[in-house]
């Protein structure tokens, strides 16, 4: 059997098997598709940021981060949790050095840096390595 999945950037429909091996990408703009009950971050970039969160219609926690940042690894499975955990929020994340536009726009001067969007609007900013007790009490009234 297959299924449709809509691609979250670019709204691309997918036909995907139902057990596909291995992560499926958009044939469009080979972004990583999510799949039902999955709660990995999203990973987003210069072309998609805008509408990722625009049309989100759930809030969105963004971990701009860097792959060189100690602390950046370390929230990682953090948020991981904090995803299956609480399902009404969408994870994503943003690579400072390769999208150098966005950071800049938001002033993220410090890795990691989340910012919390909600009705596209910046709603919360949390700036460094947090536990997961820290950013449910943080995030409280977004999950």
């Amino acid at each position: 059997m297959e299924r449709i999945i809509v691609c979250p950037f670019c709204k691309s429909k997918n036909r995907i098997p139902d057990h596909p091996p291995g992560r499926p990408v958009c044939g469009k703009c080979k972004a990583a598709l999510p799949l039902p009950g999955d709660t990995a971050p999203h990973i987003l970039n210069e072309e998609n940021f805008d509408s990722f969160i625009a049309q989100s219609k759930q809030p969105v926690l963004v971990d701009f981060w860097a792959p060189w940042c100690q602390p950046c690894r370390s929230v990682a499975p953090v948020l991981d949790q904090l995803a299956r955990r609480h399902p009404r929020l969408v994870v994503a994340k943003l690579d400072v050095d390769k999208n150098p536009n966005i950071s800049g726009r938001y002033r993220v001067s410090t890795v990691p840096t989340l910012i919390l969007f909600d009705n596209s609007l910046e709603k919360k900013r949390l700036v460094g390595a947090l536990s997961l007790v820290q950013l449910e009490s943080q995030l409280q009234q977004w999950l």
